[in-house]
């Protein structure tokens, strides 16, 4: 059946995030507590809902979330979203020619979205009823609900949709929908390609791609 709609997660698809809260959770723990390993960060935060990482952590780190952490890791994450945040390579191309139905699917909060998608220019392509949070449904991904609810949002049912995804949970969350699920590996945050690559396979994506730049085909193939 051919495919109507494309649904994106947001950090790490459209716009190179993860990197900067990786960084900045590294810096800040490193700083306060103990040396932290960025790609162990990595592990147990992307993809995650806000608790589930600060639960990770915890757990990992000792950390506590108290006034002097939060404020020393948003002035990196600020800083670094200010001068270094862009969008993934391929996606403004991707954009400006894709003839399906978009809508964005993701974890993190509304605020947090509009600013990223206005700071790379990316706002022009969404309105704001084709933008669905984490945080306005009641199971984060990896349930399926935000992308159960972006898919009713477009008038579209599920199986029309094709969702894309940078991390194992999205995937679980894509498939759960029943979406056709695109794994991509072009985000920076993603150090060991084939390792990431296997992780996304085994969550069940239906195909992994290099970067945003090969969507185009898959979608092409799919319509």
């Amino acid at each position: 059946m051919a495919k109507k709609a494309v649904i994106y997660d947001n950090d790490g698809i459209l716009v190179d995030s993860e990197i900067i809260y990786a960084k900045a959770n590294q810096k800040a723990i490193s700083k306060l507590y103990k040396k932290a390993n960025i790609e162990d960060i990595l592990d147990i935060t992307v993809g995650k809902s806000e608790k589930e990482s600060r639960e990770n952590l915890t757990n990992k780190y000792g950390v506590l979330f108290n006034k002097e952490f939060l404020d020393l890791k948003k002035s990196i994450v600020d800083d670094e979203m200010l001068n270094n945040l862009k969008p993934c390579f391929g996606v403004i191309i991707l954009m400006k020619s894709t003839e399906l139905k978009i809508a964005l699917a993701s974890n993190a909060y509304r605020h947090e979205i509009d600013f990223k998608l206005k700071h790379t220019g990316l706002n022009k392509y969404f309105t704001k009823s084709q933008i669905f949070s984490g945080e306005e449904v009641a199971n984060p991904k990896p349930a399926p609900d935000v992308y159960l609810a972006a898919a009713a949002g477009i008038n579209e049912k599920p199986e029309d949709c094709i969702a894309v995804e940078d991390s194992a949970s999205g995937v679980k969350a894509g498939k759960a929908a029943g979406m056709y699920t695109v794994g991509c590996l072009g985000g920076s945050h993603i150090f060991n390609k084939q390792e990431h690559r296997q992780k996304l396979i085994d969550a069940g994506a239906d195909i992994v791609i290099n970067d945003m730049s090969e969507l185009k085909q898959v979608i092409e193939e799919l319509m």
